[in-house]
């Protein structure tokens, strides 16, 4: 998420393009960062320094990467959700959820969202009448 994208309707479009891509009854498979965690693990002072915005629901940060000229630093921001807001912005684009699953990279599995697991997986299908 660019520094100037509104944390509330980025994903959401970008949700709505590809709902809009899918033929009826076409399926979905989306993962995305748990909000449990970092609600779980956000402290005050991650709130006051501006780590953590609990209203929008970004984490910002750095990552550092070594590129040919040397090291590079680079500002983050990652939105993450919770379940029932993954349902709402599904069917918001005209998706309806089947199933929400918990995982993280190379954990993935059909089991219940753990609180602090780093990604949720939602499957969902595109109503079979026409938009």
């Amino acid at each position: 998420m660019g520094s100037q994208d509104d944390p509330h309707r980025h994903d959401l479009e970008i949700l709505g393009v590809i709902a809009r891509s899918l033929q009826p009854g076409g399926n979905l498979i989306l993962t995305a960062l748990n909000a449990l965690r970092p609600i779980r693990k956000t402290t005050p002072r991650d709130i006051n320094t501006g780590t953590f915005d609990p209203l929008t629901m970004v984490e910002t940060g750095t990552m550092e990467i070594t590129t040919p000229q040397g090291a590079r630093q680079f500002t983050t921001r990652e939105r993450s959700f919770t379940p029932t807001e993954l349902v709402l912005m599904h069917q918001i684009a005209g998706l309806e959820v089947r199933d929400i699953y918990g995982g993280t990279a190379g954990a993935w599995g059909k089991r219940p969202l753990e609180l602090d697991e780093m990604e949720i997986m939602v499957i969902s299908i595109k109503g079979t009448l026409p938009d």
